[in-house]
């Protein structure tokens, strides 16, 4: 079913907190496995040292190979005063915190572009997103795992540009219509719930605004991510095991002792690791569109959250709407060749501010389908019909809307109603079995704590020989003494 997968992620450990588990079941069915890195890791540490410990990580989740270990060789960044990050450079390369302007590669791994082309890329947004669809075309991966807008701005840069990638790459491969899964790597898993002591394994517990850490905004139910249509894929006892010295995932995070991730084990370890299934077999990736007002491209552009800045903890996420101005409220979908269509789906604006009350679909045949209201917070309005054949245009025109800020974020059209793909697929990697129960919690978190306690020692050492090498023995006497 799935012969090759491929998992993007900013950072060096995010391979173990999304899908550390589901890595290692694919490893287990045959699946050819590769992890991309668009970032190396290179915030506060070397390159080579973050790459090192990924390696030992994914050595311990899916024996994985060198030459399947990508790096996009783009800076670990946070957007400061001194570090403009790499999403806000159109022209100028953005100089990163360890200071690079282009990319590069690590621990013996090529940055993805000089293995390609034989040249760097400089640190723009556009050579970010031009790099992803090139490995993304590259690889043609059946499986594609991709974080989605957690917290941090590396995450959501490349979220959002993945995103952008896809669009391209759909519009190029006609016959390319991977399993797509996006996850969120902070709330369900780094900051997730800690409630690793309990009888049995929990499974991850939904995010809640002013509970879950550093969960600013609520991307729950809003759009595709409605929380009872997350995909689940349940854990085997070897990443269910309550010790953390035997647990495979617990192995995973201990091998990146720079990050000290252990610590956050109990938070990071649950009964499943969730994903929300992106569709990518929607005719409208390869159709032309326009308008004569608003930017149609948005309408197919694999967005259907979008914003232009990725540092704000409440950010816009209505910037990549169409959204027409007075007169022809109408896009029009074009095709070189007929097709069949027996479904649509229609995602609006996110803000309470203004939605669309009605809006018209003509299908080229003579079909045609008044719908309406576009639902709340994003959510798709689904619409379901017989099959209608030989479409060349669809033309959909807003007949009434209220409020401002409203508009169309993606418009998608199916040749098949539903995508049972995913559901499979997670029931084929998914655990069968019932969680085992812990009888003895007290003696399992007296011996976790007792490990933890090593590491946080560890961990206040490491950290003070660094500052004193940096500082000298001074500087580190006088930090203690604050």
């Amino acid at each position: 079913m799935i012969n090759k997968c491929l998992l993007l992620i900013p950072h060096q450990d995010d391979e173990t907190h999304l899908a550390g588990y589901t890595l290692n079941a694919l490893h287990r069915a045959g699946v050819e496995i590769f992890v991309l890195y668009s970032t190396n890791g290179d915030w506060k540490y070397p390159a080579d040292i973050r790459i090192k410990e990924a390696k030992a990580a994914l050595k311990c989740l899916c024996d994985i190979r060198d030459d399947h270990i990508l790096l996009l060789g783009y800076g670990d960044a946070y957007n400061n005063e001194n570090h403009t990050h790499c999403f806000y450079a159109d022209n100028t390369p953005a100089i990163s915190a360890s200071g690079h302007s282009e990319t590069y590669g690590a621990c013996g791994i090529n940055d993805y572009a000089y293995s390609r082309k034989h040249a760097h890329s400089p640190y723009i947004k556009q050579e970010y997103v031009n790099d992803l669809a090139c490995a993304i075309s590259d690889i043609e991966a059946d499986l594609l795992i991709c974080v989605d807008l957690d917290e941090h701005p590396d995450h959501r840069m490349l979220s959002l540009c993945f995103e952008e990638a896809m669009g391209t790459v759909l519009f190029g491969k006609k016959n390319y219509h991977p399993v797509v899964w996006k996850g969120f790597a902070y709330c369900n898993a780094y900051t997730a719930a800690d409630d690793f002591y309990s009888d049995r394994l929990n499974e991850t517990v939904r995010p809640m605004v002013g509970v879950t850490e550093k969960y600013k905004f609520d991307l729950i139910d809003t759009s595709i991510y409605r929380w009872e249509d997350r995909i689940q894929v349940h854990v085997s006892p070897e990443f269910s095991r309550r010790y953390f010295l035997t647990n495979i995932k617990a192995k995973a995070l201990s091998r990146h002792k720079s990050q000290y991730v252990i610590l956050r084990a109990g938070r990071i370890i649950n009964a499943d690791e969730i994903f929300w299934q992106r569709r990518t077999d929607s005719v409208s990736y390869t159709a032309s569109v326009s308008a004569e007002s608003g930017n149609a491209k948005r309408l197919k552009d694999f967005h259907l959250i979008d914003c232009n800045e990725i540092d704000s903890e409440n950010p816009d996420l209505d910037y990549g709407l169409w959204s027409p101005d007075d007169g022809q409220k109408e896009a029009v979908f074009e095709w070189k060749t007929p097709q069949e269509i027996c479904s649509c789906r229609l995602y609006g604006n996110i803000a309470a501010t203004g939605r669309i009350k009605k809006i018209r679909i003509e299908f080229s045949n003579g079909f045609e389908i008044m719908a309406g209201p576009l639902p709340e917070r994003g959510n798709p309005l689904c619409i379901d019909f017989e099959p209608q054949t030989n479409i060349r245009s669809v033309k959909i025109r807003i007949v009434e809307c209220e409020g401002t800020g409203w508009g169309i974020s993606e418009c998608e059209f199916y040749a098949d109603q539903q995508d049972d793909r995913s559901a499979s697929l997670a029931e084929y990697l998914s655990y069968s079995g019932t969680q085992p129960v812990d009888r003895s919690l007290f003696l399992t978190r007296t011996i976790n704590n007792l490990y933890l306690a090593f590491v946080r020692v560890d961990k206040f050492l490491h950290r003070a020989i660094r500052f004193a090498r940096k500082k000298g023995f001074r500087g580190l006497v006088k930090k203690l003494g604050k």
